[in-house]
């Protein structure tokens, strides 16, 4: 089965030849005695040596077998990982044996992870070696903490071979999150490095949606660390979208920059609820809000100015020549724009919620004041404007197939809007 290009093996049904074939079952039957075998082994509780060997052939042959994997660690845990103490005290966990095994574990894994970077089980016995209370123990110097900066250099390596493995992706935000917590913030931050990464990263290639992702969930940490106040987010802002924006222009058929960019737009700029106004207004919710969203604190004008400047710019690159021939994401991102704004516009701004933006004794231009100079819309107009982008939208998903979802939504507008 092929993931973004990169098949997760190189087999092809079509060189299935009758030697192929024999082959074939000759291996199936050769793993059909391996699986034989281990299972054997663990119902008589072998945790010696050698049954630690059969799960490594076992596991080279199939690493998705997952009772394998078990079985492997049942057998670390009671045996390699804790040998027995003799009478005269010698023997037991050494901290030098400790640290060895672990290494020759997670060493042994590297080369079936290179020919199965996909591997759910893989990625997570590794995750179980280093979470291990044994692991823990050791010493932070040359120890568990050089343990975790291997990983990272592991992750490095297998993010150049595929950029969009997001098992690799999601490995290495667990990885950063474990060297932060151990540093204390004693040898600096990682989250400036990782921002740096997914910038390269998504530079390299625009359709990296684990970068993307990865991207989303540092900003807001990233804008913490930085002290950054209202109009250095608002900043912030302005230059993701500008950036994701001239990514659309090169590829906007591209599902990974729209889901970005959706992220960006409804995170920020949707009204909210009662009931989230008054969580925002505590203290511990301001803090989770500061790292999970760019901008918290828009005001109620600056929300719909926002908006209102996406629908004018995708509705300019819908309409331009260079427009592309089935623009299927730039009507769909602009059907849910004009939703967001329609909501914006009747809603009112709650209690404690700005309408306007105030000064917060940063330089603005007065000319360029947040909130200001918006136009009144023709909302007659602009339904007949989603209406169009609707049927346009119906004829490129199909009126029988996902094109239903839009006759569905067009059943619901009345003349007014939503």
């Amino acid at each position: 089965m092929a993931s973004h290009g990169t098949p997760r093996s190189a087999y092809s049904k079509s060189l299935r030849t009758a030697a192929l074939r024999a082959e074939e079952l000759e291996k199936i039957a050769e793993y059909n005695a391996l699986v034989g075998q281990v299972q054997e082994a663990r119902r008589k509780a072998d945790y010696t040596p050698e049954a630690l060997q059969l799960t490594s052939t076992l596991l080279k042959f199939n690493p998705e077998f997952v009772t394998g994997w078990n079985y492997r660690r049942e057998i670390l845990l009671r045996g390699t990982l804790n040998p027995p103490v003799a009478e005269d005290g010698s023997g037991g966990p050494t901290p030098q044996l400790l640290h060895s095994t672990i290494q020759q574990e997670l060493a042994h894994l590297f080369p079936i992870l290179k020919s199965h970077p996909k591997c759910y089980a893989l990625w997570n016995h590794r995750r179980w070696l280093l979470d291990l209370p044994q692991t823990l123990k050791l010493e932070p110097e040359g120890g568990s903490a050089a343990l975790w900066e291997t990983e990272l250099m592991l992750t490095t390596h297998m993010l150049a071979r595929d950029s969009r493995n997001f098992h690799g992706w999601t490995y290495r935000r667990i990885v950063v999150e474990e060297i932060e917590r151990r540093n204390n913030g004693e040898t600096g931050d990682l989250t400036e490095k990782e921002f740096a990464y997914t910038t390269a990263m998504i530079t390299a290639n625009m359709s990296n949606f684990s970068a993307w992702h990865s991207r989303s969930k540092l900003i807001g940490r990233l804008l913490k660390k930085r002290g950054a106040g209202k109009q250095d987010r608002m900043d912030f802002l302005e230059d993701e979208l500008s950036l994701l924006k001239k990514a659309i222009l090169t590829k906007p058929g591209d599902q990974s920059l729209w889901f970005y960019h959706r992220w960006l737009v409804y995170s920020n700029a949707s009204p909210k609820s009662q009931k989230q106004q008054q969580s925002s207004n505590q203290q511990p919710q301001q803090s989770l809000l500061q790292e999970q969203t760019i901008a918290p604190n828009l005001s109620h004008s600056t929300k719909l100015a926002l908006v209102e400047s996406e629908i004018d710019d995708l509705t300019d690159m819908l309409y331009s020549p260079t427009a592309p021939e089935s623009p299927k994401w730039i009507l769909a991102a602009l059907v849910g724009l004009v939703g967001l704004a329609r909501r914006l516009r009747n809603s009112v701004p709650l209690p404690g919620e700005e309408v306007k933006d105030e000064e917060d004794g940063e330089e603005e231009d007065d000319e360029d004041e947040e909130g200001e100079g918006i136009e009144p819309v023709n909302e007659v107009q602009e339904m007949k404007r989603v209406r169009e982008w609707m049927a346009r939208l119906i004829e490129i998903d199909g009126e029988d197939g996902k094109g239903r979802r839009w006759k569905d939504l067009e059943a619901h507008l009345k003349p007014e809007g939503w």
